[in-house]
């Protein structure tokens, strides 16, 4: 296990970390095709604790709350947890 981190922590860089990103996004592409094209439906993870106290904040209408939760719990920048607020809010996925 220890030769494997060496490994990593000697040749990570960001280059990599986008191309292995982009080969994770074609790859996440392609099983959605197929489940589609074999018509399966694979069930949401159940949401988290945290994500539930956003969801009631949501609810609520304390967008401003929900969204200072969810920096806390999630991280990310404030536009970024605006913007998943706001697509829960509408019922999207953030």
């Amino acid at each position: 296990m220890a030769e494997w981190k060496d490994f990593w922590n000697d040749h990570i860089d960001s280059s990599r970390i986008g191309f292995l990103g982009h080969k994770i996004e074609k790859m996440e592409r392609k099983l959605d095709l197929l489940l589609k094209q074999l018509n399966i439906e694979i069930p949401d993870e159940p949401a988290s604790p945290d994500m539930q106290n956003v969801r009631v904040l949501i609810d609520q209408g304390n967008l401003i709350e929900a969204i200072k939760i969810y920096r806390q719990h999630f991280g990310g920048s404030l536009a970024e947890a605006k913007s998943a607020v706001e697509a829960l809010a509408r019922g999207d996925k953030p």
